[in-house]
Order: C-alpha cells, then structure tokens, then sequence
C-alpha cells in the first residue's frame, strides 16, 4: 500500500488531481479498490505528462501488487534516475530512446563524436574515390604500355628485313 500511495501522490503531482473520484465514500473505495483510474495523460491532455514519470506512476498504482515495485528504494532509484537524464526501467525504452538520452547527457561529447562520424564517413569515401582514380590512371597506363609494346614488335618486325638489305 505504501507503493501504491506514493503512486497516487505521483499521479497528483502530475495531473494536479486526484487519481479517484467519486459521488460518495462507497463509490470511492470501490474504484480505488479496482483501481480504475484515468491514465495521467489521458486527464491532463492540456499539459505535457513526462512519459517515463507516468510509466512509473502507472507502475507504482497497478492493480496487482506483484506488478509494483518491491520497494519504495526501487521507486525513489526510478525517480532520481528520470531526474538524472536516464531512463526509467518503468517505460521499457527502446535503444534509440537511451541512444537519446545519452546524448542529452553528454552534448559535447555526442557533438564531438558526430563530427568524428561525418569525417570518417568523408574520409572513407575519399579514400576509394582516390583509388578508383589510381585503379584508372593504372588501366590506362598499362593500355598506353600495351600500344607501344605492339607499336615496338611492329617496328621491329619491319626493321629485320631492312636491316638484312643493308648489310
């Protein structure tokens, strides 16, 4: 119940309502008791309800209280790890999410390792466009070296008749 407390104390400090209501006491306990409750972005749809918060505030209120946190030491370590830029084992973040909160956390160095990317990126394709270039020069060198390889056999072939009439 403690949990499921500071849940609902959650659930105010973001909604800035209460979790259950009802027409009488009756009413009241036997919602709080089912737990139906409207989800915090759901009754506040005019403010910004931080999802990894609700997700711990949805957690901390479950129905059943195996779902719930064992301790309030979990709940506070959730809390202080939103605060902190992490996320929360709550909202079951998906690795693009960490990859984003990480860079929240660390702006110079995600900015630095950026650009670190970018110019391994353009240094790579640099560096095959130089050897496609040298894979070319080379194919025409060795076309140049074949013409005058066969320019040579033909001279030569014609100079040995020459020659032998000379001498």
């Amino acid at each position: 119940t403690d949990i499921f407390s500071l849940g609902c104390i959650l659930y105010t400090i973001l909604t800035h309502q209460k979790p259950f209501t009802g027409k009488d006491l009756e009413h009241l306990i036997r919602k709080t008791a089912e737990c139906q409750f409207v989800k915090p972005s759901e009754r506040r749809q005019d403010i910004e309800i931080p999802l990894p918060l609700e997700a711990v505030c949805l957690k901390a209120m479950s129905a059943k209280p195996e779902d719930r946190y064992q301790s309030v030491s979990k709940l506070q370590r959730e809390i202080l790890q939103y605060r902190d830029g992490f996320a929360t084992s709550a909202e079951n973040a998906s690795l693009f999410k960490l990859l984003q909160l990480w860079i929240k956390r660390h702006k110079p160095l995600a900015i630095a390792s950026a650009f670190a990317f970018i110019f391994s990126i353009a240094a790579v394709f640099a560096v095959m466009n130089n050897l496609k270039l040298a894979e070319e020069n080379a194919l025409q060198l060795a076309e140049k070296l074949r013409i005058e390889k066969d320019y040579a056999i033909k001279i030569n072939k014609d100079a040995a008749p020459r020659f032998l009439e000379r001498a």
